[in-house]
């Protein structure tokens, strides 16, 4: 009889056990835009009889999209309903108002130097996909009657123009 006998020595870790993995991984990108009115403007001084035209203004409307877009111009409050209202601190005036509602435009760019007459306003601008902070100068013209009534101070005429960037 014969017997055999195997001794088999491994050196500690030569065979080290693997293990591997891995994990796919997606993402999708949203269309984006994103708009910035950058500058301050001054007061006007409206002259009755004249079309106080400021365009370029000192403002300007900077655009960042990923899609075509569209910015519009508006007037959302419903108590200037786009035309300049009489305004003291804090409160308007809603019954004194310019005879004629404001209009607005862009001065550079796709679809621009068309006013649009507020409150409805519409699409000033228009851009394609990849726009990367690129400025559109704003202008406004105000038609300025002599039937407007002449404000003591500290009222003043005011609206707020509310511009909307869009993805289209």
């Amino acid at each position: 009889m014969v017997f055999l006998v195997c001794f088999l020595a491994f050196a500690q870790g030569a065979l080290a056990a693997t293990s591997a993995t891995s994990a796919t991984l997606t993402a999708s990108q949203t269309d984006t835009i994103q708009i910035t009115v950058t500058g301050t403007e001054a007061p006007w001084t409206l002259v009755p009889g004249t079309t106080f035209t400021h365009s370029p203004s000192s403002l300007s409307v900077v655009v960042n999209s990923t899609a075509d877009w569209s910015v519009a111009a508006s007037d959302t409050n419903t108590t200037t309903a786009g035309f300049m209202t009489s305004y003291a601190p804090d409160t308007y005036t809603p019954a004194t108002h310019l005879t004629n509602a404001l209009t607005v435009e862009a001065t550079s760019g796709t679809g621009s130097g068309s006013y649009k007459t507020l409150p409805t306003g519409g699409n000033i601008v228009t851009g394609d996909a990849g726009t990367n902070q690129v400025s559109y100068g704003l202008g406004f013209q105000q038609v300025v009657s002599y039937a407007d009534p002449v404000l003591s101070n500290p009222n003043v005429y005011r609206i707020v123009v509310t511009l909307t960037g869009t993805s289209v």
